[in-house]
């Protein structure tokens, strides 16, 4: 689903606002709010809160329509009546039941509380009435449904200013909005559905999205009968020091549960020798140095690569990263072949393309890109896209994923579970898996790859630690396929 900025939305309103009279559209989203309201809970009582914009004109509107259908509305209006103008003064005017100014009047057990206060331009901290007020509506046992936002929380980027209300669901009017999706936004927001009130859409770029099979299922690889190992795809995977040898190995296991044909583990005799015993499913080639990584290109058609889960921060790794992606048309980077560039961002952005993916977390973000704030995330993987020309999957609760040429999809399919050690190794592995010439693109990867992590790691629950995310891949796999 398509999910757009405070900014879009408010273009896309003026820009329909010019063919038609604006209030048409309040009703429009009364009218259809109020219906979505008696889809969710046929309540017989309903507790309306009004704020002083248009919020409270939607508001206005959804309690006419539900009195005219014989339920019992209550309006508190939050701010004194002859403050209101334009649209959400005409929609007051239609209402022919008395409107409560009174905020502290008391919420009874049996009212279903439509939060109609503030919508999606919010930007600043709220007065205490207000933060009175919603502590109030939460503490009530009452279902609240939420008019286009939970009020309280920012349009943009998700999180309360300073006190928010929690509602059981939201209704977006159009689309989803960031905030609905970010940070706490998404708890806050509650089920969202969203409310179609006929506007146009004119901004014609818009690549934001919410992450979702139906984004990439088509492209997803598929084990057909006629499939064999070399049909698969082949992956390489550096292995890095003895002592951090396990990232590497979790990253091989989840690349062949995902579904490639085959994985090739490079490293040391000391590395070879762990992932025998811990792997034997996968591949091995000796590569103590530099120079035998050159010989081992030379040798192998090596087209899709991946180097950083516990690589180490030394020259050799930087050599051997710069020269990968010179010569090999796929190469996924995490971890340490990131923060090795830490001061040579420059030496990195010229070898790469749309092919190669970045997998920072926020501080190895701050290696590679330190002029680029992190206060907007989706904003910072965009311009960070942009500026490396490579696919950017900014890690984290929304994990962003972003690509040169303007597309954004945030995963909202998360687990704070996912928090732990080694867990970055596995998606690395679950996205190389994914990406190739007869497979998908790298955005495409990066998307499925990442949702596919969470969804595995959602299947477990508590207790998550990388080696369970790789069993559960599995039953991740099955929901789609």
């Amino acid at each position: 689903m398509r999910v757009i900025s405070v900014k879009t939305m408010k273009k896309i309103e003026s820009n329909n606002f010019k063919n038609k009279n604006s209030f048409f559209f309040m009703k429009k989203a009364g009218q259809g709010c109020a219906k979505e309201i008696l889809k969710i809970n046929k309540s017989k009582n309903f507790l309306i809160y009004c704020g002083p914009g248009n919020n409270g004109g939607d508001g206005f509107i959804i309690g006419h329509e539900l009195i005219n259908k014989g339920y019992q509305v209550r309006i508190i209006s939050t701010t004194h009546l002859s403050h209101y103008s334009g649209d959400a003064l005409k929609a007051l005017k239609r209402l022919n039941i008395k409107v409560d100014e009174n905020t502290n009047s008391k919420i009874n057990k049996n009212e279903l509380i439509v939060d109609c206060i503030f919508g999606f331009g919010l930007n600043r901290n709220i007065k205490k009435k207000y933060k009175d007020l919603f502590k109030r509506i939460n503490k009530s046992k009452n279902k609240v449904i939420a008019v286009d936002f939970p009020s309280g929380i920012n349009g943009d980027t998700g999180q309360p200013m300073k006190q928010a209300i929690k509602a059981d669901y939201t209704l977006a009017i159009h689309s989803k909005k960031f905030g609905h999706i970010l940070n706490e936004g998404k708890e806050y927001a509650g089920a969202i559905r969203v409310v179609k009130i006929g506007l146009k859409e004119s901004v014609k770029k818009n690549y934001c999205y919410e992450n979702c099979p139906s984004l990439w299922l088509k492209k997803f690889p598929k084990k057909l009968k006629s499939s064999h190992k070399y049909t698969r795809g082949k992956l390489y995977i550096f292995g890095g020091d003895e002592d951090t040898a396990g990232a590497s190995i979790l990253s091989a296991m989840s690349a062949l549960k995902v579904g490639t044909g085959s994985v090739t583990i490079l490293g040391n005799k000391k590395i070879i020798k762990l992932a025998q015993i811990i792997f034997p499913s996968s591949l091995k080639i000796n590569c103590e140095s530099f120079e035998q990584f050159i010989n081992i290109l030379r040798e192998f058609k090596i087209n899709n690569f991946l180097i950083g889960p516990g690589a180490g921060l030394n020259k050799k790794i930087l050599d051997i990263t710069c020269f990968a992606l010179e010569k090999i048309k796929f190469v996924t980077l995490d971890g340490d072949a990131l923060s090795v560039f830490k001061n040579k961002q420059r030496r990195l952005f010229l070898l790469l393309n749309k092919n190669k993916i970045l997998t920072p977390h926020e501080g190895e973000f701050k290696n590679i890109f330190p002029k680029i704030s992190l206060k907007n995330k989706i904003t910072a993987a965009s311009l960070a896209s942009k500026r490396s020309n490579a696919v950017i999957v900014l890690k984290g609760y929304n994990t962003i994923i972003a690509s040169p040429n303007g597309e954004i999809c945030i995963n909202t399919n998360s687990t704070p579970e996912l928090a732990t050690i080694g867990s970055g190794d596995v998606l690395s592995g679950i996205i190389s898996s994914l990406v190739g010439d007869s497979k998908m693109s790298s955005f495409q990867a990066a998307c499925a790859g990442v949702w596919l992590h969470s969804e595995a790691a959602n299947k477990f629950g508590k207790g998550l630690i990388a080696e369970d995310i790789i069993r559960c891949i599995p039953s991740a796999l099955r929901k789609i396929l």
